[in-house]
């Protein structure tokens, strides 16, 4: 068996150890996806005589990216608690602490900075019902806040949720696992995750059969579907992919042909909806079929995420395990949270500032003009900002629960080699 094998299985035996450089290599790609479709969507790039294309399944396959991840690496401990019932259950405290510090300062700072630079942009502020809500978290009930002060932030709620329901719905389900057996325990925890991710696709047709605004208006969407229901079936992929790792590494360990196929599969699967209009499929159009493909929309991104991570993580890819390591990479993930909070505020700056047109050429204008603005503050976040936390909140650690010893790799060091975990 191979060193990397190793490493991996190591690394899904102990869930506790969440620094899995492949995850941040990939977060730091969805941010990327999800910063050129904001920039596509503000210059209506063509290619040929084609119509417009903004490139939005890149949005969508770097936000179900997110939300996967969170299953994924967050979901772990409690998904071996559930496992073994002789394992002491994460420290719910800490837990909501750690997600605090992480999540919610950068955050506030985002809000305020995505007014300010909006009141450079248009010379007005947010009404103090839109602040309100963005700063409880609360925009996404309603349409009107959806999408006001900094539109992609309406992903931060969702993942707030998750946050708030996964360590009570762990606990809920380890009593109802009570006194199973662990191949019980297996079983009924797959079907959970099957029924979870089914579900969520259900949801969100049934949503867009019964509202039919929803199909066309992404503020509406995001208020009725792009929620911790209508996501479920991503975060519940993340944890079945954490568990797949953790009962089953050892069988599919020496299988890198079948691994490598998987990683190829996903990435085809994010090509094939790359050019769809993801976030106005249907474009008046009524028919069951439009319908059904804006319903699948999520779980495609999701699919293809799942099959990459799973696809490089137990493929044996030696160069990728070294890019995945390597300074820029750290780099990228270390600023990735930033970039994300500010860069749509930043973008629309740009444009109104040099008034761009549309079209290709436009897109790069725009999107390089945008870049460095992006970094530098970004940078300035990170360092001023999160870092600090990051260093609260790492020595936070439910190491007595968990049963994991730190190691000197898990302290925080300075930028531009990040902590390793950045969710």
């Amino acid at each position: 068996m191979s060193s990397l094998v190793a490493e991996r299985q190591a690394e899904f035996s102990d869930p506790g150890r969440v620094h899995f450089g492949l995850a941040d290599a990939l977060r730091a790609t969805a941010i990327l996806a999800v910063v050129f479709h904001h920039v596509a969507y503000m210059t209506n790039p063509t290619l040929g005589n084609l119509r417009p294309v903004i490139f939005g399944y890149l949005g969508i396959w770097g936000v179900n990216c997110f939300f996967l991840l969170s299953g994924y690496l967050l979901g772990r401990p409690y998904v071996a608690m559930l496992l073994d019932p002789k394992r002491k259950a994460p420290s719910t405290k800490l837990f909501y602490l750690r997600r605090f510090l992480r999540i919610y300062p950068l955050y506030a700072v985002g809000i305020i900075l995505s007014i300010a630079v909006g009141y450079l942009v248009d010379r007005s502020l947010p009404p103090a019902f839109d602040v309100t809500a963005h700063l409880l978290m609360l925009q996404t009930l309603t349409k009107a806040t959806a999408e006001s002060i900094n539109g992609p932030m309406w992903t931060m709620p969702v993942d707030a949720e998750f946050y708030l329901v996964l360590p009570l719905c762990a606990f809920a389900m380890a009593a109802f696992l009570r006194g199973k057996s662990e191949a019980s325990r297996l079983r009924i925890l797959l079907a959970t995750f099957a029924a979870l991710f089914v579900g969520s696709i259900l949801f969100r047709l049934i949503v867009l059969l019964l509202v039919p605004a929803a199909r066309d208006d992404f503020a509406l969407s995001v208020v009725l579907i792009r929620n911790v229901v209508g996501f479920a079936g991503t975060f519940a992929l993340g944890m079945f992919l954490a568990l797949l790792g953790m009962k089953f590494s050892h069988r599919l360990a020496g299988k890198p042909i079948f691994f490598r196929s998987l990683f190829v599969a996903g990435v085809l699967l994010a090509l094939s909806q790359l050019t769809n209009r993801a976030d106005v499929v249907t474009q008046g159009h009524e028919s069951f079929t439009a319908i059904v493909r804006l319903a699948f929309n999520e779980a495609l991104a999701s699919i293809s995420v799942g099959a990459i991570l799973l696809g490089l993580s137990e493929s044996e890819l030696s160069l990728v395990a070294r890019l995945t390591r390597t300074r820029a990479v750290a780099s990228a993930a270390a600023l990735a949270y930033a970039v994300y909070l500010i860069h749509w505020p930043v973008i629309a700056l740009v444009d109104s500032l040099i008034k761009a047109p549309q079209g290709l050429r436009a897109l790069f204008e725009l999107g390089l003009l945008s870049a460095i603005p992006i970094l530098v503050v970004a940078f300035l976040m990170h360092t001023y900002i999160e870092r600090p936390l990051l260093a609260i909140k790492d020595r936070k650690r439910d190491t007595k629960d968990l049963g994991v010893k730190l190691s000197p790799q898990d302290s925080v060091p300075t930028w531009p080699v990040p902590e390793r975990t950045t969710l």
